[in-house]
């Protein structure tokens, strides 16, 4: 399957893949370094491995040199150049965020599991945002947080004490978000993806 969706301007690249295929298409496209040998050899699930090699291929496609990208140990990606990554995968997508300004992208798709969480996420400033009985608008304030955490990495960060949605604008398709806590805000502008099959959100740091 080709790319989904594909966004270049002279601040972010932003790329999308849906994912059809099987290992073999990937491994066919290109050589996995000795890194990601031991990575993949590591994955037990066929699935998380087809989600690897997918991000590992839009990393071939983007020109980044896979052995450039390393891991926080929290998991946070990050690429020796400084350029600012971020990296998300769900039910059959990947998605690859590169930016000069800190940044950070989540991708879902439309699951019913997140009504079972959402008092664990969303706080009154949240809830004046949106119908808090959509699932579909629990899942955006799931994608923007999401987005927000990793973009601050910060492990231990509250998704409902210290991550507000300050807006929404549907037709427009952008939002605001706020980090909150102790002597600390940081701002965030968000873009909406709200696409029949998913939602992906992806926020950039207003410093």
């Amino acid at each position: 399957m080709p790319l989904s969706h594909s966004y270049t301007d002279e601040n972010f690249t932003h790329l999308i893949w849906e994912i059809n295929e099987d290992e073999k298409f990937f491994l066919s496209k290109f050589s996995l370094t000795d890194k990601e040998l031991e990575i993949i050899k590591s994955k037990k699930n066929s699935i998380k491995k087809i989600e690897f090699l997918s991000v590992r291929y839009l990393l071939r496609l983007l020109k980044i040199n896979p052995n450039d990208l390393s891991y926080f140990k929290d998991g946070a990606p990050q690429l020796k150049t400084g350029t600012n990554i971020s990296i998300s995968h769900c039910m059959g997508y990947s998605t690859i965020l590169i930016s000069k300004k800190k940044c950070g992208i989540d991708i879902e798709t439309y699951r019913n599991n997140i009504l079972n969480i959402k008092d664990k996420f969303i706080n009154d400033k949240d809830v004046k945002q949106i119908d808090s009985s959509s699932l579909n608008d629990l899942i955006l304030i799931w994608c923007l947080k999401e987005s927000v955490y990793k973009a601050e990495k910060t492990p231990g960060l509250n998704f409902k004490n210290e991550i507000f949605v300050e807006s929404i604008n549907k037709e427009e398709k952008n939002a605001k978000t706020l980090v909150q806590k102790f002597n600390y805000n940081k701002l965030y502008t968000c873009n909406l993806l709200l696409d029949p099959n998913y939602i992906c959100t992806i926020v950039f740091s207003n410093d």
